[in-house]
């Protein structure tokens, strides 16, 4: 699948009932245009300054369910890094907050404890096939990604895309690699690594 720069062909197929996923969803740009369709969506976004907005944007939507915690491969406390100069303008700076603390845009010195959900033990308690998964965390997606493979329940979700952070994590190249290769391997056709 080829993503176009506004990627409406993503949201085309969201009905009424149709469920999706919005991980890293920010202040909930991409979490309208799945609402706007009529989908079930879940909303992860663990920055409390873009979570505020969020939660707020999504009042009167029944069908919008938001949640203040990072995705990860695991349930546990960790880290969430603020990126540099958020201190002074927490909205507009929030975009590139990251569990990962090496990434080169996060202010190490600025962070905050924040939950962390298994993002594999939420998809199991979903008993019904999941028609998008939007992945954009900031570098902690191959993680997920792998843990989502290795349980095969990619299976269970026509389209994912990803937004990778190799380009702007250089120590992630290689999990990049690993992660195109065993898709490759398995023949999976419904991951796209090229979210814009």
């Amino acid at each position: 699948m080829k993503l176009s720069a506004d990627s409406s062909e993503l949201f085309s197929d969201l009905t009424h009932g149709t469920i999706s996923i919005d991980c890293g969803a920010h202040v909930g740009n991409v979490t309208e245009k799945m609402a706007e369709k009529g989908a079930l969506v879940y909303a992860f976004e663990p920055n409390p300054f873009a979570f505020e907005k969020l939660k707020n944007r999504f009042l009167n939507y029944p069908n919008v369910i938001c949640f203040n915690q990072a995705v990860w491969h695991k349930n546990d406390k960790i880290f969430l890094y603020f990126e540099k100069g958020a201190s002074q303008y927490p909205i507009e700076n929030c975009v590139g907050s990251s569990i990962i603390s090496y990434n080169p845009y996060i202010d190490q010195k600025d962070s905050i404890e924040i939950e962390a959900v298994d993002f594999t033990e939420f998809l199991n308690n979903i008993d019904k096939k999941i028609k998008l998964v939007k992945l954009d965390i900031e570098g902690a997606e191959f993680d997920v990604l792998r843990k989502m493979i290795d349980l095969n329940l990619h299976e269970n979700i026509e389209t994912i895309v990803v937004e990778t952070h190799e380009w702007l994590i250089p120590e992630m190249k290689s999990a990049a690699e690993n992660l195109k290769e065993l898709i490759r391997e398995r023949n999976i056709t419904n991951i796209f690594l090229n979210w814009i």
